[in-house]
């Protein structure tokens, strides 16, 4: 199979145009019609819907293109390691995954130290999502680096635990629990809540946190920006939520109850890195600065 064809199939799914893909990779129309065409003919299906002036997939082709992007991805990742150590390439920028919630003091103050070892000479790139996005980013090669919490056990990534955060319940200040400090599950036992999708990577923790109390809870939301903004605009709604920097951002709508069940480290986040590959030292460099960080907090708050 022919590895130009290849990068010829990714650029054109990519930017959706025969011309823009023409010009981005100095080749003409035709000399990438043809390339196509030998590939879905070598494959033996269609890639591309035949349909003038557009760039659609087929079923096929969707399935394919992901495993094309992956696989070019590592590609150039191992290319640019090898030149890296040879002293014939100077990497320059790092991609990070990152969950929304994990960007807080503690994330400002890696990326600080990292930036001073490397005199800023390393530029860093950031991909938000959820938990399973930001794995899914890091087993593609998309990212260098990941932080958010984890799906379970997985021999394809090492995770290093960071910091956590605990879980409260998000409340309406027009809503009588908001004069509170703390709170029972007990007490809300009439009251309607939400919280976090149980399928998610916060479901066993939330199953163990509720179990034995008869709550009405609907598991809906991925995320602490979708449960604040609910429960701001419905003084009747209540969540539970990890405490984070997102729902501190709702402070003139939201009072941020301690629940007395929850424990103090409701939710672990971790960093995630490739399990089985060499690093490129710039990645190593940060994990490294990443590492050091979290296990200094951790012998503090210790």
């Amino acid at each position: 199979m022919n590895l130009d064809h290849l990068y010829y199939f990714k650029t054109l799914v990519e930017t959706k145009s025969r011309n823009d893909t023409a010009r981005i990779l100095s080749i003409t129309q035709p000399t990438l019609s043809l390339a196509l065409s030998k590939l879905e003919k070598e494959l033996g299906v269609s890639l591309l819907e035949k349909k003038k002036g557009t760039v659609e997939l087929t079923k096929d082709g969707k399935t394919f293109y992901e495993y094309v992007a992956t696989s070019l991805q590592f590609l150039d990742n191992g290319v640019s390691l090898l030149r890296e150590k040879q002293g014939a390439f100077d990497r320059t920028e790092i991609s990070i995954g990152a969950i929304y919630s994990v960007q807080d003091e503690n994330w400002s103050r890696i990326m600080y130290e990292f930036r001073r070892q490397t005199h800023g000479a390393i530029r860093i790139n950031v991909r938000q999502s959820t938990t399973p996005g930001v794995l899914k980013y890091l087993k593609n090669g998309v990212v260098d680096v990941g932080f958010g919490g984890t799906m379970g056990p997985d021999p394809d990534i090492n995770f290093f635990p960071c910091w956590g955060q605990e879980a409260v319940l998000a409340v309406n200040r027009l809503h009588p629990f908001s004069s509170r400090s703390e709170i029972s599950l007990d007490e809300l036992k009439d009251h309607y809540l939400i919280s976090y999708n149980l399928k998610g990577p916060l479901g066993p923790e939330l199953i163990a946190l509720v179990k034995g109390h008869d709550l009405s809870i609907d598991y809906l939301y991925a995320d602490e920006i979708t449960l604040a903004s609910i429960v701001a605009g419905n003084p009747d709604i209540m969540a539970i939520a990890c405490h984070s920097w997102l729902l501190e951002s709702y402070s003139n709508e939201l009072e941020l109850v301690k629940i007395v069940e929850a424990p103090r480290m409701f939710r672990q986040l971790y960093m995630s890195s490739r399990a089985n590959i060499e690093l490129s030292p710039v990645v190593q460099t940060f994990l490294d600065v990443a590492i050091a960080y979290c296990q200094n907090r951790s012998d503090e708050c210790g």
